[in-house]
């Protein structure tokens, strides 16, 4: 009955208790990057992501919200194909071609039933594959803790700003 911006929220700020323990032990090192404006740019883009899944999850069928996230990896892949000159071998394009294959089937081309639910997860495959291509960018000089650290530094007062509107006790 919670609203997905609550819900997303909620999902970060258990995630930001996690990560506590290395504020604590290391004060504000793990923000150190020379790439703020990345970290910002992938969590912002995660944070619609994440948002659009769990109204994807509200509108659409379980079945069909989970297959269309798989499209995530399939994206991600593409671009960093195109953009950071990644090389994919026979083995990775078949895979590629048989996930997006499963895809059309669960969309059902014809069918009638592109709806929002379905439209709410496509953008949220579509903000995942962004978001672990700029991982991918950041990881070349900045650690897991850094990107984790920056995931929930950021991307948990945001959520809170958008819960803000729609809260519900």
């Amino acid at each position: 009955d919670l609203h997905a911006f609550e819900i997303v929220f909620f999902r970060n700020l258990l995630g930001s208790l996690v990560i506590l323990p290395w504020f604590v032990r290391n004060g504000l090192s793990p923000l150190k990057t020379d790439h703020a404006w990345l970290h910002v740019l992938r969590v912002s883009i995660s944070l619609i992501s994440i948002i659009t899944f769990y109204m994807a999850l509200i509108l659409a069928p379980l079945a069909q919200v989970t297959a269309l996230s798989f499209l995530g990896p399939i994206i991600g892949t593409l671009l960093a194909t195109l953009f950071l000159g990644e090389v994919v071998r026979v083995r990775r394009w078949v895979a590629i071609l048989l996930g997006f294959a499963g895809t059309i089937v669960v969309l059902e081309p014809g069918m009638g039933k592109f709806e929002l639910g379905t439209i709410l997860a496509l953008a949220s495959a579509i903000g995942w594959g962004i978001s672990m291509t700029l991982v991918k960018i950041v990881s070349r000089t900045d650690s897991s803790v850094t990107i984790i650290s920056y995931n929930q530094v950021l991307m948990t007062p945001l959520a809170f700003l958008a819960a803000i509107f729609v809260w519900q006790w």
